[in-house]
């Protein structure tokens, strides 16, 4: 078989004999090997020279390649297409899956010869030139992935040996370090349900499980291997990723109450949400079960391609007439009111109820906004949806608030499609899989919203990776889901990118301060415009304060407006995609400037950021100086030296009359600050939104009902944690925990978490550890609270990644989830 060779210089063999062949006949074989698809001689040519003879050239090439032995391709045909070849990269790829012993991983990481596609790097044209750079970043994007899931594979089972040899073989490579990517660390949390692991996706991302050797903090082997139930296999009926549909019933229902509104007036519906949240899919479903005829504008960019757009669809639902009609419209366009008025007249006799999806509302000029009010307004009594699909709210998309100002009320619907709920994902995983048992779905579905902060794109790219879905491999942040952002990262002003771009370096909230020092002569001064623009394109968002929230209905109780407002990425997603951008010098450089700036105020990630930065004196150093400010009896001065021994007999069932109780929320998940909050079959879940950083402490307070303000028995809770990561080695000032209860007020606190730890004070609160809890279980806890004048119940979380649902909180056989 014929192999093209990728991993260092480009050459091609059969037979394991080197064939010889000139770089540009070469250059063409890899060319039709990476497409995949037959291709014309006249652009291959084009493609390979820049000279008037290129077709002659190409020609001489091809009869060179023939006389060398290699008869694959044919002399008569136009187009060349090449069948029954592979690559040194698939080969190396498929290896990467199997065991090796020392040998053979030596002969595997040999492989790597040095930059992908060498030797291409100057023939041809510039088009052909960027494809090359392109496939070049691509692959070593992969191998880096490759060598980073197999050192956190040895790494897990303590093969020191084989972390060496990838470790020297990257850096000899000029690759990034394996165990500095976040990918493998992440899957293995996944997989292995740890309770210590932070999962949050990306490829720049922090140390999780196991840091590199050059970071400052170690774990103990011990934490690489907790306690773990018998893992369950999977095997789906449908394992395709168009197979599977999460369902969005609020959503839905309200989609097809506009639906049906349109049978007396047209409707005007913005549908609004972040890339792969799953909007085109969730209106053309509900066109397809309404029998709706779906016409698609896909330009908005002036009025003339947009009403051009129009026509064009249009020509596929109208009549011949009008189908002429558009025609001529299209090659012989008259004024534009005219042209309005004629694609107007076409739309209303369309006798089907028309749903007409419009994309990108955010790129419409504000010329547009009176054509878009006349083509809404000629529609009439006809049964017509005018629908937006937009990645920001209403009110932040100048035609929508033209429209919302134009159209009376009743006429219009504003939708916001919400990260996916746990139950949501698990009633999918239910009908996906009818024979696992639910304590298991559930379980693997607060796992998989963890990872993909609940957006549908991911989830879907994850399921169908694997039919293991309780060990969830392949890229833990999706191709597809990185292309869609990295689509959108490339329409934003070239100041703002590039300042978010190095902004993306931060773990977690930062302020203008902080912010400055990161951006430096690259800002211009002008740090606070750059915020600004950045909050105006959706790309940051302010931090919302850390104020207690009321139950029911988790209204935060007070309003507390920061002396310095704090601000974050609106996705863990979007920050991964802008870092993945920078080149590694850069990244490296802004590493140092973080130290620089938080060494006073935040040593511990200072620390973090030196380790990260290959600055392991100044790690250590820094590392001291936050130890020295913790109390004695922190339990950050230690990590956890092993996992929970004492762990509760898990419930195997809920009770009925919990299981079944109502609901004080919706299963629509509530942000609030930095979780998401939701109604789970009665009870409540909890979800971190996967933005790494020092975790926020979230506080739900309970007033206790009459004749309960006596705290002398005892709380029993029924609750399961199905994902915790505190991350501590970030350095955080206050204690992570997975759940805290206390009094308002007190000075005494009940901790509960997956790990051993001693009792502890902090803030002035005696905390009292209990660790014997376990992941993926239902458990029932009860603990004592003597507070003889306790009006309010505290219930707190605080973690990096957390994923808990509480079934009940009962106080004298009182849930206070009910009341």
């Amino acid at each position: 078989m014929l192999i093209v060779h990728l991993l260092g210089h480009a050459h091609v063999t059969l037979a394991r004999r080197t064939v010889p062949l000139s770089a540009k006949a070469v250059a063409l074989i890899i060319y039709l090997y990476m497409e995949k698809q037959p291709q014309h001689r006249e652009r291959l040519a084009n493609l390979l020279w820049n000279t008037p003879e290129a077709r002659k050239n190409l020609r001489v090439e091809l009869a060179r390649i023939r006389s060398a032995g290699l008869n694959v391709f044919p002399s008569s045909h136009q187009l060349l297409h090449l069948e029954n070849v592979t690559s040194d990269f698939e080969m190396w790829c498929e290896a990467a899956n199997r065991s090796m012993n020392q040998s053979q991983l030596t002969d595997w990481l040999a492989m790597i010869r040095g930059l992908p596609f060498t030797g291409l790097e100057d023939l041809g044209s510039s088009t052909f030139q960027s494809w090359v750079d392109q496939q070049r970043w691509l692959m070593t994007q992969q191998i880096e992935q490759h060598l980073s899931r197999m050192y956190w594979r040895y790494a897990r089972e303590n093969h020191t040996w084989a972390t060496r040899l990838i470790a020297e073989r990257a850096e000899s490579l000029d690759l990034e370090h394996p165990g500095e990517l976040q990918e493998s660390p992440a899957v293995l949390a996944v997989a292995a349900g740890s309770s210590l692991a932070p999962a949050h996706s990306g490829q720049e991302r922090s140390v999780a499980v196991l840091p590199s050797p050059s970071a400052a903090l170690t774990l103990p082997p011990s934490l690489l291997q907790p306690p773990l139930p018998e893992p369950v296999q999977l095997q789906p009926t449908r394992s395709k990723i168009g197979a599977v549909n999460f369902e969005r019933p609020h959503e839905e229902h309200e989609l097809r109450q506009a639906f049906r509104r349109a049978e007396g007036q047209s409707q005007f519906v913005v549908l609004h949400g972040p890339p792969g949240s799953g909007k085109s899919h969730l209106a053309e479903s509900v066109a397809q079960q309404l029998d709706w005829q779906e016409v698609r504008v896909s330009s908005l960019r002036s009025s003339r391609l947009m009403l051009a757009s129009l026509a064009q669809a249009l020509l596929k639902v109208c009549d011949a007439e009008s189908a002429e009609a558009l025609n001529r419209l299209l090659m012989q366009p008259a004024s534009l009111e005219e042209d309005v008025v004629k694609v107007a007249h076409v739309l209303s006799k369309v006798h089907r109820p028309v749903l007409l999806i419009f994309d990108r509302p955010q790129d419409a000029p504000p010329e547009l906004i009176p054509l878009f009010e006349f083509l809404f307004g000629a529609s009439g009594d006809a049964q017509r949806v005018f629908l937006l699909l937009s990645r920001e709210p209403a009110d932040q998309v100048p035609l929508a608030r033209a429209m919302r100002r134009a159209i009376d009320r009743s006429c219009r619907l504003e939708l916001a499609l919400p990260p996916l709920s746990t139950l949501s994902v698990q009633r999918t995983l239910e009908a996906q899989f009818p024979f696992e048992p639910v304590e298991h779905l559930q379980a693997l579905a607060a796992r998989l919203v963890q990872r993909s902060e609940g957006n549908p794109l991911h989830l879907l790219s994850l399921i169908d990776q694997t039919a293991d879905l309780e060990q969830p491999g392949g890229p833990a942040f999706p191709q597809a889901l990185r292309e869609t952002l990295s689509h959108e990262v490339d329409r934003w002003p070239a100041p703002v990118r590039e300042a978010a771009e190095r902004l993306s370096v931060i773990y977690g909230q930062f302020d203008a301060a902080l912010a400055r020092a990161v951006l430096g002569e690259a800002s211009s001064g002008n740090t606070e415009s750059l915020l600004y623009e950045a909050i105006r394109h959706h790309i940051l968002v302010e931090a919302e304060p850390e104020v207690p929230l009321h139950w029911p209905g988790c209204v935060p109780e007070r309003t507390l407006i920061p002396a310095e407002p704090q601000y974050v990425f609106r996705s863990e997603g979007l920050r991964v995609t802008l870092a993945t951008q920078l080149p590694q010098l850069l990244r490296q450089d802004i590493r140092r400037r973080l130290m620089t700036a938080l060494a006073e105020d935040s040593p511990g990630l200072a620390a973090y950021y030196a380790a990260r930065a290959n600055l392991p004196e100044d790690a250590a150093l820094l590392r001291g100086v936050y130890t020295q400010r913790l109390s004695t009896d922190s339990p950050l001065r230690h990590l956890p030296s092993q996992p929970s021994r004492r762990l509760p007999v898990p419930l195997v069932d809920v009770p009925a009359d919990v299981g079944h109780s109502l609901s004080l929320l919706p299963e629509i998940p509530l942000s609030r600050q930095g979780y998401l909050l939701s109604g789970n079959r009665g009870g409540l879940t909890v979800l971190s939104s996967s933005r790494y950083g020092h975790p926020s402490t979230l506080t739900l307070r309970f007033d206790l009902p009459a004749g309960l303000s006596h705290l002398q028995s005892s709380v029993r809770l029924l609750w399961r944690l199905d994902v915790y990561g505190g991350g501590e080695e970030l350095g955080p000032a206050l204690t992570p925990f997975a759940l805290r209860l206390g009094v308002q007020g007190s000075r005494a606190a009940q901790v509960l978490m997956p790990y051993e730890l001693g009792d502890y004070r902090e803030e002035g609160v005696s905390h009292r550890v209990h660790s014997n809890v376990t992941l993926g279980s239902w458990m029932e806890h009860e603990l004592t609270l003597d507070e003889p004048a306790a009006r309010t119940l505290e219930l707190s979380v605080r973690a990096v990644n957390v994923s808990l649902t509480i079934k009940a909180l009962r106080l004298n056989e009182q849930n206070l989830l009910n009341y």
